[in-house]
């Protein structure tokens, strides 16, 4: 059955689906991605450039047949060119010496038609005859992807059998929905042990754990479903950061690994912004009855996209404009809607990109944003979402008609985030929005949650631990809320996610249950 899962997966796979997990199985290998490219008009022939463990340089063209073959005719119209450029292009990039050449593969997730064969073995025995074994082509179809896939398959496949069931679940997806977090997250633990482990043994179960997160993302790899493939890698990247705090490793240790999965992270962001940027207003107005969700949906897509701007020019080869981010989200910041507590890192991400800009418009957005928040008839008495539940869910609750109000009071809370709230205000001067609130919020509770374990900082549910509650005291002079705004608890904080720092508004977008005050005001001042 397993075998059969995985050729299945490669016969339907399309060149950009099987793209991450080839990459994965490369560093598997030995091998060190350098660039993995956005299938544009630059890429030269050269889908993924590796480095091995010799120093040398390596050029990958993948090409999807569906499990088929190669035909002469897609040979002679698009292939042959590719693979001339493959070979004959030199790699140009910064970490690339250029004088000391490459190796050039081509990658089929099927086979070769007796033609084609025949045309690579005539290139091949050129360059034997020329003294330029440098400039042969190198074929690997879908039996040696299967190969390498089987000779790691008791790694990255999940051994129990609900696990297994997840697994199948993710793959059978139409990958059009809404990524389910809890599930995935359980998923990609289900190969990592908590066991104590050799260098050996842990590098390969992150390796493998790439592997099975590459293969339960393909139908939302298929489907461009962007923002479930941001979700996944980022929830791979902190299980992996939990792994390795476990462990007792360093960043360094599984460098490789998270550099690729924030490249493609970068690299699907870049995909969503090409194409949004262009749509002269990005708003749909609902019908009377249709549910209210394209304004959250745009608030996320804004925080991602300001993630974006400020990550992507570190992590890959890009021509992303800051500046065309900016107006972008300028325009349309006035459309977006807060439904809840999970909306706040979102309006993190935008205040955080617009502070690294200029410090003064970020406080102004900050201010509009959470007087929008607040004036809701009052703090607190309308349906508002508690931090639990995402933008689809608040909807979904908030319409339901079968719900009575005392259910719906039950999750209309802002006491999870409401110590962070006013504590960015106070850091941003909003002394006149505090005051505003403070009826309200002098009759709330903050919420907090203490970890035993500082590691389970990165699991999705945890239930070792303190929930810690108190009540803000009504007599503060505004120069001791400053104060206190800027104080910080760091041993709060994981050690490894402070060394990741840019990482941090992303991670909270996908984790909006852990916003709290200690990593976003540690973020505010380090940023």
């Amino acid at each position: 059955m397993i075998n059969r899962l995985l050729e299945n997966w490669l016969n339907k796979a399309s060149e950009r689906s099987y793209q991450l997990p080839f990459c994965y199985l490369l560093l598997n290998r030995g091998e060190t991605v350098i660039h993995l490219t956005r299938h544009c008009g630059m890429e030269h022939g050269k889908d993924i450039i590796t480095r091995d463990s010799e120093g040398n340089y390596r050029a990958y063209q993948l090409k999807g047949v569906n499990g088929g073959r190669l035909s002469q005719k897609q040979w002679q119209d698009t292939v042959q060119q590719q693979v001339h450029s493959l070979i004959h292009t030199p790699i140009i990039h910064p970490s690339v010496d250029i004088a000391k050449g490459h190796r050039s593969f081509l990658v089929i997730n099927g086979g070769l038609e007796e033609e084609v064969q025949a045309a690579i073995t005539a290139i091949n025995h050129k360059c034997d005859l020329t003294g330029k074994p440098q400039d042969k082509i190198h074929v690997i179809l879908k039996g040696d992807m299967l190969d390498m896939l089987r000779n790691i398959k008791e790694d990255f496949l999940p051994s129990e059998v609900d696990d297994f069931a997840k697994l199948l679940d993710f793959y059978q997806q139409d990958g059009r929905s809404f990524l389910k977090k809890a599930d995935f997250y359980t998923l990609l633990n289900a190969v990592l042990s908590t066991d104590q482990q050799n260098l050996a043994k842990f590098s390969r179960a992150v390796s493998s754990c790439s592997v099975l997160c590459s293969l339960a993302l393909s139908s939302y790899t298929l489907a461009e479903n962007h923002f479930a493939i941001v979700e996944g890698w980022t929830l791979f990247i902190t299980s992996i950061l939990r792994y390795a705090e476990m462990q007792g490793r360093k960043i360094a240790d599984v460098k490789r690994e998270i550099d690729l999965a924030e490249r493609i992270i970068s690299t699907t962001l870049t995909n969503l912004w090409l194409e949004v940027k262009d749509v002269p207003l990005l708003i749909e107005k609902t019908g009377p009855g249709d549910v209210p969700t394209y304004p959250y949906q745009l608030t996320i897509i804004l925080g991602l996209l300001a993630y974006l701007s400020v990550r992507t020019p570190n992590t890959i080869e890009t021509d992303i404009n800051q500046q065309e981010i900016e107006l972008f989200i300028s325009r349309h910041i006035q459309y977006s809607q807060v439904w809840g507590e999970s909306a706040l890192p979102f309006i993190l991400s935008i205040y955080w990109f617009l502070k690294s800009r200029d410090p003064r418009v970020a406080a102004e957005l900050l201010s509009l944003t959470l007087m929008r928040w607040g004036n809701r008839d009052g703090l607190g008495s309308n349906f508002f979402a508690e931090v639990y539940l995402s933008a689809d869910e608040a909807v979904a609750l908030q319409q339901d008609w079968q719900m009575d109000a005392a259910a719906l009071q039950d999750h209309t809370t802002i006491e999870y985030t409401l110590e962070t709230v006013v504590h960015l205000c106070a850091r941003n001067g909003l002394k006149e929005l505090l005051i505003q609130w403070w009826p309200h919020i002098s009759e709330q509770l903050y919420r907090d949650f203490e970890f035993t374990e500082l590691p389970d900082y990165y699991l999705w549910r945890s239930r070792q631990g303190n929930d810690v509650t108190r009540i803000e005291r009504t007599g503060h002079k505004w120069k001791d809320l400053v104060e206190q705004a800027n104080q910080v608890r760091e041993q709060l904080i994981p050690p490894l996610l402070k060394e990741r720092a840019y990482f941090i508004p992303l991670f909270l977008m996908v984790y909006p249950h852990r916003v709290r005050r200690n990593i976003v005001i540690w973020h505010d001042k380090n940023i």
